[in-house]
């Protein structure tokens, strides 16, 4: 084909004039804004290798990902629709519109737009056929079983469930390939029969010498067929060993990593179990918890060894029920690997503690149990330091448990309450309590704990109170429970502890004080004066009518970034106003919390922010100029930040804009706003793709031709 003036060899001048109108738009609407966004990444990258276009005006490339794809485009110029034009096909997996095929036409309009020449298909291009023939046809028996083939694949394309340590794409791949014939188990086994016995071993070998899986298999077989018991568990002992002492870490962004592959360990496990040898497998189970569990703290792999580990303890589990040792032991063995377990490798164990073992045989555990809780030394309170105490309490709850299934409960609740008072477990025992409606002890017990707990450990003291608001609202005691939610209000004031305090005051009927004292404190940031310890002590005429709550965390300042602090809470009467529809609230607080931090000292001026898109949002349809200016301000700040993967969001503020404007009539004014951003911001090419998507203008810049 003749190349035409300034044109890029073998392009025909009617397909360049149709390439260049497309617009980012057109793109999104075609692939996804997320296919592009990584499309247009990779072209930047240069991932776009061996670009070419045929006679026919079709793009052909290598793009460069976890593996190397083929990938054609061409545009439909029959479609009315620009985005409707494009058609395209790739050797991925997700093979239509993809992020591979958006990097083919980004490198192609670069090409146009900087006059480039590019290539004509070579003779005999075998991309053609890696397309044609590499892409995969996913089962689809279901309608919503191929909503998994979308473009939130990483580089190398697979899905995470289909990932296997040490199993290389394309054999995964070929896992997921629809069979049109099914070939079932019976078909296998009738096959096999009809063999010889000759024929059936050459076959057995042919599939050995084929898959390394199978050829360890029946080595295993051979060896403990052959007497050679203690070979096999030596290089299961050594592959064990080996296996614990690899780093495992796995980038799922990038699809890259190394993943200890233990399914080899698991079938040279279920060998032994299924040849009678399940008290070595329980000895050998405890040295793979150890170890397995070091190399998962130590790994950054998305769980995906813990996974394999627990496969292999599955195994353990089973030949521990096999086993000879006792059924005291086998609880006992139970209980030890999975307090040893941070990580749920274990969990299959807890069949072995649902079984129903006869209550003398449990009361033997719990024995055992405080002969070795006796040993131990008593759980440190301190609040940087709850290792101690988070295993002394799981050992207790475990010889709870063996008390409680041996029929001597009473124990397990002296015990339970000995332990709260020794080390600090205030919240089980207090549960316990409750459960065996003891409310006078159960109430007692949680004053002495809040009273004992560091006022450090938030979670712990919110947990009493919870229990105390529980036995006070069984007692139709309805003030505890509003004091304690006004505690929670004025340390985290927001709309939810607000609803929530207003919604316990109504119960305690004083919901009117409630809420004038609670607005007060957000418009002013001063607490309202409280009651004493009980209602009857309410100073007269107090506005306040509720009580502290029981050994509260000190309400004091935490310092400049603090929850508690001085002055108005103008985010939060923000929000309430949104809520309640009040609009010209919602911009009166606006204004005076712009004012307090323009008044504020401070090294740096506070700038607006992202959090400030739902006041725009909220009062776009009466107050729109206002609503223009936040969007502005907002788009202009983010803008600002350069940073590239935000600049999509401070183009959709312009939209915002754009709307407004176009909705009141007033689409004239839009050119000079975009300008002005244009000018404030035109150093930033990335940033202008943004905006060029906003006003619809081709990919292609024709003032740079």
């Amino acid at each position: 084909m003749t190349k035409g003036k300034n044109e890029p060899r073998s392009a025909n001048p009617s397909t360049v004039a149709a390439w260049e109108k497309l617009t980012w738009n057109d793109l999104d609407d075609w692939a996804g804004s997320r296919s592009v966004s990584r499309g247009k990444s990779y072209q930047r990258q240069g991932r776009v290798k061996q670009l070419c276009l045929s006679e026919a005006g079709v793009l052909l490339a290598w793009v460069e990902g976890g593996e190397r794809y083929a990938t054609r485009v061409e545009l439909d110029a029959a479609k009315r629709r620009r985005a409707d034009r494009i058609r395209s096909k790739c050797s991925c997996p997700v093979g239509l519109a993809c992020k591979h095929a958006v990097a083919v036409i980004v490198e192609y309009l670069k090409a146009i737009e900087g006059r480039a020449d590019v290539p004509a298909v070579p003779d005999a291009e075998p991309r053609w056929a890696v397309i044609e023939g590499g892409g995969y046809d996913f089962y689809d028996d279901d309608e919503d079983e191929g909503d998994w083939l979308d473009d939130d694949w990483e580089d190398d394309e697979v899905p995470q469930e289909a990932a296997k340590p040490g199993t290389p794409t394309q054999q995964i791949r070929a896992s997921t390939v629809r069979k049109d014939r099914k070939i079932s188990d019976t078909d296998i086994r009738s096959h096999l029969e009809s063999k010889s016995h000759k024929d059936l071993v050459s076959l057995v070998m042919q599939i050995s010498d084929r898959d390394p899986h199978v050829r360890r298999a029946l080595a295993d077989e051979s060896a403990l067929a052959g007497g050679q018991f203690d070979l096999l568990l030596r290089e299961a002992r050594s592959e064990m060993r080996s296996l614990t002492a690899e780093d495992a870490w796995w980038d799922s962004w990038k699809g890259e990593g190394h993943l200890p592959d233990y399914s080899g360990l698991e079938e040279r496990l279920k060998t032994l179990l299924a040849h009678g040898y399940a008290d070595v497998l329980v000895e050998l189970g405890e040295e793979l918890v150890q170890r397995g569990v070091e190399q998962i703290g130590r790994s950054h792999d998305d769980g995906g060894t813990s996974l394999q580990i627990s496969k292999c303890m599955r195994v353990i589990d089973e030949a521990l029920l096999k086993s000879d040792r006792s059924d005291e032991d086998k609880i006992i063995y139970a209980i030890d690997v999975l307090l040893a377990d941070d990580y749920g490798i274990c969990d299959d164990f807890g069949s072995v503690l649902d079984r129903r073992w006869k209550k003398a045989t449990w009361s033997a555990v719990a024995d055992r149990l405080r002969e070795r809780l006796e040993r131990q030394p008593k759980a440190s309170r301190d609040v940087h330091d709850l290792s101690g105490f988070h295993a002394r309490e799981q050992l207790t709850g475990w010889m709870m448990d063996a008390l409680d299934k041996a029929a001597r409960s009473d124990e397990a609740t002296q015990l339970c309450v000995a332990e709260a008072r020794d080390s600090g477990s205030h919240t089980r025992a207090v549960r316990r309590l409750l459960e065996e409606n003891a409310f006078d002890r159960a109430t007692e017990l949680a004053e002495e704990g809040l009273r004992e707990t560091s006022p450090r450990n938030a979670g712990i003291i919110s947990e009493l109170q919870d229990l105390l608001c529980e036995i006070a609202t069984r007692n139709e005691d309805w003030i505890l429970p509003a004091a304690v939610a006004a505690a929670r209000f004025f340390d985290r004031p927001s709309v939810a502890s607000y609803r929530g305090l207003l919604k316990a005051a109504k119960r305690a009927k004083c919901e009117q004080d409630v809420q004038s004292g609670a607005l007060s404190f957000l418009e002013t940031g001063r607490h309202p004066e409280r009651a004493g310890k009980s209602q009857s002590k309410r100073k007269p005429g107090s506005p306040w009518p509720l009580p502290e709550p029981p050994q509260p965390r000190p309400i004091e300042p935490r310092g400049r970034f603090g929850h508690l602090r001085d002055g108005p809470r103008f985010d939060v009467l923000i929000d309430l106003a949104i809520e309640e529809k009040r609009l010209d609230d919602v911009l009166r607080w606006f204004d005076k919390k712009e004012a307090a931090n323009k008044s504020a000292s401070r090294p740096f001026p506070a700038r607006i922010s992202r959090g400030d898109a739902r006041i725009a949002e909220a009062v776009e349809s009466l107050h729109p100029d206002r609503a223009m200016v936040i969007y502005q301000q907002l788009a202009d700040s983010i803008a600002s930040e350069t940073n590239p993967k935000t600049y999509p969001e401070a183009g959709s503020y312009l939209k915002r804009i754009k709307r407004l404007l176009k909705k009141a009539g007033r689409g004239c004014e839009w050119p000079a706003i975009v300008d002005e951003f244009r000018s404030n911001h035109g150093r930033k090419p990335r940033l202008m793709e943004v905006i060029d998507g906003i006003d619809s203008r081709p990919i292609v810049n024709r003032s740079r031709k």
